[in-house]
């Protein structure tokens, strides 16, 4: 999905869990799978997770994140 939307763009934890799980409310359930997942794309450098428009440490972070692309 990232590689869909472009450079720099991101989306969120419920974006991805949604496509999942599209029209049912079962969704909520694959937030902490989807979040869990992102992280070791995090620490695999696949992915970079942000908070308020920066990258931030997914293992500390609470509250809303998004992921996009690394920056070349």
């Amino acid at each position: 999905m990232l590689e869909r939307r472009g450079p720099g763009k991101t989306l969120c934890p419920g974006e991805l869990a949604r496509k999942m799980k599209p029209g049912a409310e079962e969704w909520r359930h694959l937030l902490e799978p989807v979040r869990m997942a992102a992280r070791r794309l995090h620490h695999r450098g696949a992915i970079e997770i942000l908070q308020s428009g920066r990258v931030i440490d997914p293992d500390t972070v609470r509250g809303p994140i998004r992921f996009r692309l690394p920056r070349l």
